[in-house]
């Protein structure tokens, strides 16, 4: 999960600067808490083991961000390209700082679903994390349920149809077969 969160991550940020995933550099990824946080990430997930990882809409924040090429819109451009592809929902935030790093989309990109609300659960633990920044309006702070339910499944359905006019029933036969 680890390599593909970074791998995600590459393809995002080669696609933002039209690149390929060979010609594309790690500016800021490249930071030892970024590789903590993804393997770190990696390592309890794969401790845990669930059966499947949903995030409800995110919220990435708002105002500007300082990145190696220059000051960006929260959202920068690779949470966005992230977002898109993993076909995520990204609720308005407001606020005056970037809640939702690359790093942590491409986490949540190798592991999560997104799904519009939280589904039904039987909780069994909960845990929180909290960051250093004190934002008025909100607690910056990372909440994770754990749990059963029903409804968490995607399965493919496969739909069959056909509209027949004028069909002999010697047709018809070896169609339903």
């Amino acid at each position: 999960d680890a390599l593909g969160a970074f791998e995600l991550l590459g393809e995002a940020e080669a696609a933002v600067h039209g690149t390929d995933l060979a010609e594309t550099h790690f500016h800021e990824v490249g930071a030892d808490d970024a590789v903590a946080d993804v393997v770190g990430s990696a390592l309890l997930l794969h401790d845990l083991d669930p059966d499947r990882v949903v995030t409800t809409p995110l919220a990435p924040g708002g105002d500007t961000v300082e990145m190696h090429h220059g000051v960006y819109a929260v959202p920068p451009p690779a949470v966005v390209e992230l977002a898109a592809r993993a076909d995520w929902t990204l609720a308005a935030s407001g606020g005056d700082r970037e809640l939702l790093t690359p790093t942590g989309a491409a986490v949540l990109a190798q592991v999560a679903d997104g799904v519009d609300a939280l589904p039904a659960l039987r909780v069994g633990a909960q845990g929180w994390g909290a960051g250093a920044a004190d934002p008025p309006d909100r607690p910056n702070a990372l909440r994770a349920l754990a749990g059963t339910g029903r409804g968490l499944r995607r399965e493919p359905i496969t739909v069959l149809e056909t509209n027949l006019d004028d069909a002999t029933p010697e047709t018809l036969g070896s169609l339903h077969e």
